[in-house]
């Protein structure tokens, strides 16, 4: 039993660890590790909305039951058994390039979350991006739907801004996929929506964050249907 920030640091823990474990490329560690982090951040999600439904903020601790010990632990193994290994250098770097590698860590907390919406969608993100790297036909369909997810969860963040990255990444790997796997119409939905966002973003003074929107820009303008079957 803890309360809200133990719980959300606990699956915020398990995030970041899931994150070091797919840039190394042990993939379905990864995937474990961010579903033990979402199993442990759904129920803080729960208590939150019921919060903000009835318009209450609680004076005590609010207990939440899950398996937190027992998934951090696991987590925690995985972490130490990366670390101790001499082959644990990271596969990303041999990706097509129009996909969005980068898995995002999230900063513990210090005090009780209004909400853990930014949270979650990173989590959901992190674990597609693993789902898109294994790269099975199976993978691919669990990767668009947790694409999906998150960028349904950023668009109805308080501070949707803040959360445009993972909004980006989510189009643009969905994007991807469907242009990899022939679905044309699909694909050039999912990056005329992602242009359409990128070009309602405020300016930013971030050198970064302009080069990242680039990028973004510059793959959905590239990954076009093919115009000329294959050669023979």
């Amino acid at each position: 039993m803890a309360n809200l920030v133990e719980s959300m640091n606990k699956a915020i823990e398990c995030n970041n660890i899931g994150v070091d474990l797919l840039r190394a490329g042990r993939l379905d560690e990864a995937i474990e590790t961010f579903k033990g982090a979402a199993e442990v951040m759904y129920p803080v999600s729960r208590v939150l909305q019921l919060s903000q439904a009835y318009v209450f903020r609680p004076t005590q601790p609010i207990q939440v039951d899950v398996r937190e010990s027992e998934i951090l632990k696991k987590a925690r193994s995985r972490l130490s058994s990366l670390c101790q290994s001499a082959a644990s250098s990271s596969k990303l770097g041999c990706i097509n390039c129009f996909i969005y590698v980068d898995p995002k860590k999230i900063e513990p907390m210090v005090c009780d979350p209004a909400s853990c919406t930014l949270e979650s969608a990173t989590v959901v993100y992190n674990m597609g991006l693993t789902y898109h790297l294994q790269g099975s036909a199976a993978c691919l369909q669990k990767a668009l739907c947790l694409f999906d997810m998150a960028f349904d969860l950023v668009s109805s963040a308080d501070s949707y801004a803040s959360s445009s990255e993972i909004a980006m990444a989510a189009l643009n790997n969905a994007g991807e996929i469907h242009h990899a796997v022939g679905h044309y119409q699909l694909s050039r939905q999912y990056l005329n929506t992602l242009s359409a966002f990128i070009l309602r973003l405020p300016n930013s003074e971030c050198k970064k964050t302009r080069w990242e929107r680039h990028q973004f820009l510059l793959n959905a303008m590239l990954l076009q249907e093919p115009r000329f079957a294959g050669a023979a």
